[in-house]
C-alpha cells in the first residue's frame, strides 16, 4: 500500500505575473518502507492549470541503510481536462524547473518512457491524484 507523507507547501512570487507559485515536496512509501519522492510546483495563470511534477524513484544497495544510494527522476506534467479526466504526461526533463537531483539523474520522455519503474511512476500519479489535497484543490478548484 502507497502512503504519502505531506511537508507543508512553500510559496513564491511569479516573476511574470506577480501570482502566488506552490512548491510540494513530498515523500513516497509502500509497505511503511520509503520509495520515493516528489516535487511539484504550479501557479495561478489565467491560461494554464496544470502541475510540473518530478517523481523521483529511490534505490538503495544496502536495505539497512537509510540513506538511498541512486535516484532516478521522471519529469512530468498533470492535468485535468474539460471532462474532469485527470491526465499524465511525461516530459523531457528540460520542461520541469528542476536541473538535478541529489544522486541521480532526470530522464527525458523517451528514456522515461522505457523505463522499467514506469509502471511504479504512473501508480504513484494515481496518489497523487487522488490524496494530494493542494494539488486536487487547484486542479478542480470548488467553484
Amino acid at each position: 500500500m502507497i502512503e504519502i507523507e505531506f511537508e507543508k507547501p512553500n510559496y513564491t512570487t511569479c516573476k511574470c505575473c506577480g501570482n502566488r507559485v506552490t512548491w510540494l515536496t513530498r515523500f513516497v512509501y509502500k509497505d511503511n518502507e520509503a520509495i520515493a519522492f516528489y516535487y511539484a510546483t504550479f501557479t495561478e495563470h489565467a491560461d494554464e492549470k496544470e502541475v510540473k511534477c518530478l517523481v523521483g524513484i529511490c534505490e538503495w544497495e544496502n536495505t539497512e541503510n537509510e540513506e538511498y544510494t541512486k535516484v532516478t527522476g521522471f519529469p512530468m506534467v498533470l492535468w485535468v481536462d474539460k471532462n474532469q479526466q485527470a491526465n499524465v504526461s511525461l516530459l523531457d526533463k528540460n520542461e520541469v524547473p528542476w536541473e538535478n537531483i541529489l544522486k541521480g539523474e532526470i530522464l527525458d520522455r523517451e528514456e522515461a518512457l522505457n523505463h522499467p519503474y514506469k509502471e511504479e511512476v504512473f501508480h504513484i500519479t494515481d496518489h497523487i491524484f487522488w490524496e494530494d489535497k493542494e494539488i486536487i484543490n487547484f486542479l478542480i478548484p470548488k467553484n
